[in-house]
């Protein structure tokens, strides 16, 4: 379960910005390598100390952030990436048990909650709650819905105490989060669009085949918070997925929807590798949490400049020099490196060399995508148009590249006459 969180004002506002530290880790590439290098990490008020998540443990050992690091030998005008720094939150989650429904508690043998908080340098910061529940049998299908059914209503306490919505709980520790990063000049209001979200990972023990099931999957992502897409859409797409190589040759299958994703590696892949399906496990949901940290990036800077440009109000007093061009030139140059920095992550995971990634990724970023692309770029075109009256080069360059790089990780379609 993720609650996704805005943290745009790091480089919309970066005078509300009280972490000095985190803020040059975000803007300058030299203080990023040496926060990747050093042994401390950045003070998180009492939540702890954040640190680049390609240096803990497990990521370096399963490569998947490892790999994301940039070559710092190489020259380059990116100064912004994709790669997350964390802070575990087990402290802050010790004594609290998962108040589980009584269709789900009977069946439960043993449960673990485990949390970490993260925030992606382009503005979006993240809680991950990661709820390991093993059955006293295998569990049938109708259980994960009975999960699915209540997923924003979850009560966490300690035993024999009150228990806390899980709204309250993720509240408490994003606005902790946005107290150490901004203190009182965070704009707190903002920071959350949507419910939380969910991956649900089963492990394989008896076959489990996702063709023979789409209908209950689809039933399964349909229970969602702001679901749009029909039973009947999500069984279909299902279906068409179960068929494609991914599954039938090397028996992995992710499908994601809005605010709900499931993903299966069967026992069968990789020659019944143990190891092998813990690491594909791993690199699927970190693939899902980095895909719905880039949508989450893209709306946060789309939805500035939509409602700049809705207004077609940009006259002399937006003109340079002026205090809102600034702000709006700067709004443009930090949505390209966003979007810059989401081209990196499509090339890391295609560097990974599991094609179900790529596909995973670009399922969530095409139906979990609230930005409407058409009247993106026509709200691009106008601010275009008006740039390149004021002479404004730079930032007419930037709009451009907001508007090429925009499909995010789907393919890029093809211009007329293209080759």
């Amino acid at each position: 379960m993720t609650q996704l969180f805005r943290l745009a004002d790091l480089l919309l506002f970066p005078e509300t910005v009280r972490s000095r530290s985190f803020r040059e880790v975000v803007t300058d590439r030299n203080k990023l390598r040496r926060a990747l290098n050093r042994k401390s990490g950045i003070p998180l008020g009492a939540l702890g100390e954040l640190r680049p998540a390609a240096t803990m443990a497990d990521f370096v050992e399963e490569k998947f952030w490892k790999i994301a690091i940039p070559d710092f030998r190489k020259p380059t005008s990116q100064w912004l990436y994709l790669l997350p720094f964390e802070v575990n939150l087990s402290a802050r989650l010790a004594g609290l048990e998962w108040r589980a429904v009584d269709a789900v508690r009977k069946r439960i043998e043993n449960f673990q909650l485990s949390g970490m908080l993260r925030v992606y340098p382009p503005g979006v910061g993240l809680v991950r709650l990661s709820l390991w529940v093993t059955f006293k049998a295998s569990a049938p299908l109708d259980t994960l819905l009975a999960i699915a059914r209540n997923l924003e209503e979850p009560l966490f306490g300690p035993e024999g105490g009150e228990g806390e919505p899980v709204e309250q709980l993720l509240r408490a520790i994003i606005d902790e989060a946005a107290a150490a990063l901004f203190g009182e000049e965070g704009r707190v209001e903002d920071r959350r669009w949507r419910p939380p979200e969910a991956l649900f990972v089963p492990i394989d023990q008896e076959g489990f085949d996702p063709a023979a099931h789409a209908s209950e999957l689809a039933e399964l992502l349909a229970y969602a918070a702001g679901q749009t897409e029909t039973t009947a859409e999500l069984t279909a797409r299902l279906a068409a997925a179960t068929a494609a190589p991914h599954w039938q040759r090397d028996r992995v299958f992710a499908a994601a929807s809005q605010r709900a994703a499931f993903a299966f590696v069967s026992k069968e892949f990789a020659g019944g590798s143990a190891a092998r399906q813990r690491r594909m496990r791993l690199w699927l949901a970190e693939t899902w949490e980095m895909a719905a940290a880039a949508v989450y990036t893209a709306k946060a800077f789309s939805e500035v400049l939509l409602e700049i440009a809705g207004a077609r109000s940009l006259d002399q007093t937006w003109a340079p020099p002026s205090e809102k061009f600034d702000f709006l030139s700067r709004a443009a140059a930090s949505f390209r490196a966003a979007l810059q920095a989401v081209a990196l992550a499509r090339t890391q995971l295609q560097s990974l060399g599991s094609g179900v990634l790529m596909t995973f990724a670009k399922d969530l970023w095409t139906f979990d995508n609230p930005i409407p692309e058409s009247e993106l770029h026509e709200a691009l075109t106008y601010l275009e148009e008006w740039g390149n009256g004021q002479a404004a080069a730079d930032f007419s360059s930037d709009l451009r590249e907001i508007a090429a790089l925009s499909h995010g990780f789907r393919p890029k379609a093809r211009r007329e006459n293209e080759p």
